[in-house]
Formats: structure tokens, sequence, C-alpha cells
């Protein structure tokens, strides 16, 4: 389990960890300078969050990896020896998850061009289909998606901010 699986599972009651932080990645690329928790609060309500400790480490830790300059930023799923089964509804809780956030910290017509393409791209992975079976082109066709949701994230951070600076 890595540090920030850890970290997560103290800061949520209700929301597996690929919710938990698709939808801290959501919000924190609009404005990772100045996350609200009260956005987060908002949207997932105070029954789903730990105390505000906990959350604010998650959220700080989420930050820190997705700013990372070695681009390390990893989409937080089940280890890859996981079921694809189990992966592949990680991965479609994490991008609703994160399309949510985005949406709660950012009004559609704020978007830039290019970032409301990959967010459709994001909404159509967050309706992946659970039922895969192992095999070794669904692990891939699994894993690429994995990939775009990390590359995804971090255009549409890397767009903003470029939209936000100008």
């Amino acid at each position: 389990m890595t540090d920030l699986s850890a970290l997560g599972l103290d800061a949520s009651l209700t929301l597996s960890l690929s919710e938990l932080h698709g939808v801290v990645c959501g919000i924190a690329v609009c404005n990772a300078d100045d996350f609200e928790l009260s956005t987060l609060v908002q949207l997932v309500g105070t029954e789903a969050l730990a105390d505000e400790e906990s959350v604010g480490e998650f959220v700080e830790a989420t930050i820190t990896a997705l700013l990372a300059e070695d681009m390390s930023f990893q989409v937080l799923l089940p280890e890859q020896a996981a079921p694809v089964a189990e992966r592949a509804q990680a991965l479609a809780e994490w991008s609703a998850a994160f399309v949510a956030g985005l949406g709660a910290a950012l009004a559609e017509s704020e978007m830039p061009k290019d970032t409301s393409e990959i967010v459709r791209d994001f909404i159509a992975v967050s309706e992946l289909d659970a039922d895969l079976e192992e095999s070794d082109d669904s692990d891939q066709e699994l894993a690429e998606l994995e990939e775009f949701a990390k590359v995804g994230t971090l255009l549409i951070m890397d767009q903003l901010l470029a939209e936000h600076d100008a």
C-alpha cells in the first residue's frame, strides 16, 4: 500500500480511494495553489470524509504528486496485479469523480476548448464496463486508459494554468 493510499483510507469514510483521489484531482487541477476544502465538502458531503486534518493531509499529498516536476503523478487505482474488472471499476469511479471535481471547481464556459474535449473522453471512461474478462488484450486496453487518465489530468492542469496566466 502506498503512502497516498494510507492517507486516503484515513481521509475517507464512504468514498473509495479512487473516488476520493479523482475528486481531489479534479478540484486541484483548477487551482492547486489555492485548494478549497469547502468545495470538496460541498461536493461529497461531510459524511463522506473523516476529520479535516486527515483530509488535508491527503489533499496536500495529492497536490504534491500532481505538481511533481518528474511527472511521477499516478492515478490512485488498485495494483496492476488486481483483477481487470476491479481495476476497470476503479478507473470508471476515478474518472467520474474527476469530472465531478473539475465541474465543481470550474464552470464549463471557463474551460479551454481542448480541455472540454479531454473531459468528454473522461466521461466516456467513467462509463467503462467493469465486466471485462481477464485477457492480455483487456489488460493492455485498461493500461492504456490508465495512462490516458494520468496524461489527461496533467494536460488539463497545464491548459488551465496557461489560460489562467494569459
